[in-house]
């Protein structure tokens, strides 16, 4: 009796963790690329949240960058001489071509501001609208990199989309309730006319193909 309390604990637990997981999903900005800025020549490469760079001044050793971004806020620290030389944040532009903030030179004590601009600026596809899909209508809503959306889907239940553009590419997340949510990956294609990818139902763990027409 008690282990079979425990195991149904057990399955509860992890389900509550998957949809707040789901729930709390803030799409993370991509910064991977090379940028000038107000300090030096800056090169940053990105894997999921987290990303690592360097900071190249002239005639100078390069500092190394390691942080974190959420949403368009990125918060990292400099590392020279292996020591942990300043720390900063940086929010990023909604065309996701400059991050903008300060950093604060823990040997100087002095607060600097941080500008950095793409060194190649990335052109954004326009997928503000309504869309319809093989799996029902979809409308987006635009604002730079971030997309969020509702989705009127073929059964009947309505869901909300959330996700990140980069480039041609959108990857989302959605969510219709506590027993339906998921993820996908679009491809802008045709103009910015068309879309079409996949997108993955977490809870039936099942993969179907995404065709989204103007």
């Amino acid at each position: 009796m008690l282990k079979r309390f425990l195991l149904t604990s057990i399955v509860i637990i992890v389900g509550l963790l998957a949809c707040l997981e789901s729930y709390a999903y803030v799409p993370t900005s991509k910064i991977t690329g090379e940028w000038h800025s107000n300090l030096g020549d800056v090169q940053i490469q990105q894997k999921g949240p987290r990303f690592a760079g360097k900071l190249t001044v002239a005639n100078k050793p390069a500092v190394l960058l390691e942080g974190s971004i959420y949403g368009h806020q990125a918060h990292f620290v400099s590392i020279y001489n292996n020591r942990v030389y300043g720390n900063g944040a940086l929010t990023l532009s909604h065309d996701g071509n400059q991050l903008d903030g300060n950093y604060y030179n823990h040997r100087t004590k002095h607060h600097i501001a941080f500008h950095l601009n793409r060194t190649t600026p990335i052109h954004l596809a326009d997928i503000t609208g309504e869309w319809m899909s093989n799996h029902g209508k979809i409308r987006l809503y635009q604002r730079g990199q971030q997309v969020t959306g509702t989705w009127h889907r073929s059964d009947g239940t309505h869901g909300k989309l959330t996700g990140q553009l980069q480039g041609q590419q959108l990857d989302f997340r959605w969510q219709v309730n506590q027993q339906a949510y998921g993820y996908g990956k679009l491809q802008i294609e045709n103009n910015n006319q068309q879309m079409g990818g996949f997108v993955v139902d977490n809870a039936q763990r099942q993969q179907a193909s995404l065709v989204l027409r103007r």
